[in-house]
């Protein structure tokens, strides 16, 4: 028996005085290390900043595809 490892994406978003966003998203399929997995999440609206952190929809700054609002 094997066992594999879920690759899991944590938002790094922590406003000033507040706490930390509690999101975090995987991928329902094999991914074979986190670069690939930020690069099938970002179509749905995560972001990686220049300073190494991992941000959600919510907190990225871009509309994600689902969004109404979205040309």
């Amino acid at each position: 028996m094997s066992a594999g490892a879920y690759l899991v994406i944590r938002c790094d978003h922590r406003p000033p005085g507040g706490e930390q966003c509690d999101r975090e998203r995987g991928w329902p399929v094999y991914v074979r290390n986190h670069t690939e997995l930020r690069r099938n999440l970002k179509a749905q609206g995560w972001r990686r900043t220049r300073k190494g952190k991992d941000l959600c929809p919510d907190h990225s700054g871009r509309p994600t595809p689902s969004d109404p609002n979205t040309p």
